[in-house]
């Protein structure tokens, strides 16, 4: 890795006593880079940060997946005992309900998707996001 000279001229200079510097310039310069890592590190941390808004919003969300889930759950029950009294007409109608239900939880829970959707969110609220990338994602 290095020139067979220098490294000569290195190993003189440690024999002799005398310190070239090159650990001091070795540990600065590994400072410098560990400093720069923590500091994008930092930043990205701080874009994963939900802001209390954020936060509110994932838990109203959880609330509303939960209220799904028992209503989707409640609806299938009706459904298989409509279906066992021979009331099929009005099973559909209820199976309909669940599949809109099920619809919506789904819908609910791709809000709570990763920082990029968020961000997209974000964007859609600021008026940045295009009508035409709006609708690929839906």
């Amino acid at each position: 890795m290095h020139l067979e000279s220098q490294k000569q001229e290195y190993l003189a200079d440690k024999a002799r006593g005398r310190d070239p510097g090159y650990e001091a310039d070795y540990a600065r310069d590994l400072s410098r880079y560990i400093d720069e890592c923590n500091r994008r590190i930092d930043a990205a941390q701080r874009r994963l940060d939900k802001t209390p808004d954020e936060i509110t919003r994932t838990n109203a969300l959880l609330k509303m997946i939960g209220d799904f889930d028992r209503s989707i759950s409640t609806g299938l029950l009706e459904v298989e005992v409509l279906g066992e009294q021979g009331q099929v007409a009005r099973a559909l109608e209820e199976y309909h309900k669940v599949r809109t239900a099920k619809a919506e939880k789904d819908n609910k829970e791709v809000c709570l998707c990763p920082a990029d959707v968020c961000m997209f969110e974000r964007e859609i609220a600021d008026g940045v996001a295009t009508e035409g990338v709006e609708d690929a994602v839906r």
